[in-house]
């Protein structure tokens, strides 16, 4: 490796954020609980992980510093290293150009209790992410959702941003521009 490469001037392209910008927010979509979906568990059940001191929460809607854990607790449509290999999604298909995309999930997904996990919890979370209580630290990474940023700057509702849990399996998310 050459020592003396100036990187001040590497700048990530346009693709290349967009496509990290939109499998982050798959991620953190992923991530989100459900309010109907976090009963009191009955077996105690303890996560370890090397870490010095938490930093925060590791709710993926608010949490920054503790972006380390969650990414170990929660998994995505897609695998962050190879977007072709499915892991929540059973398929996902885009239309118009790709602007918009259809993620149909994998029969049988739970909840850590048992409780079925639907399209509606992704529709949620998406939702609760951008929401102005939330306040997010991340939020800006659901900007590529056609109205997360109007909603989240609270000049819509949250019945503006383009996500929509067609039925219990499949779930569709409209983008400002295409993917």
């Amino acid at each position: 490796m050459n020592a003396n490469r100036d990187l001040s001037k590497w700048r990530p392209s346009v693709l290349y954020r967009s496509a990290l910008g939109m499998f982050l927010l798959i991620y953190i979509v992923a991530c989100t609980p459900s309010p109907t979906a976090m009963p009191t568990p009955q077996v105690e059940r303890v996560f370890r992980f090397p870490w010095f001191e938490p930093q925060g929460s590791i709710d993926p809607a608010t949490s920054f510093g503790g972006y380390p854990v969650t990414i170990n607790l929660f998994e995505g449509f897609v695998s962050r290293e190879d977007p072709s290999q499915l892991l929540q999604a059973k398929s996902f298909e885009s239309s118009e150009g790709g602007r918009v995309w259809t993620f149909e999930l994998k029969e049988g997904l739970t909840w850590s209790d048992g409780t079925p996990l639907t399209a509606q919890d992704y529709e949620y979370a998406i939702k609760r992410y951008v929401d102005p209580t939330t306040a997010s630290p991340l939020a800006f990474f659901a900007y590529y959702i056609k109205g997360a940023k109007d909603a989240n700057e609270g000049k819509v509702g949250l019945d503006g941003i383009s996500v929509q849990a067609i039925d219990d399996q499949h779930l569709k998310i409209e983008f400002e521009r295409p993917y």
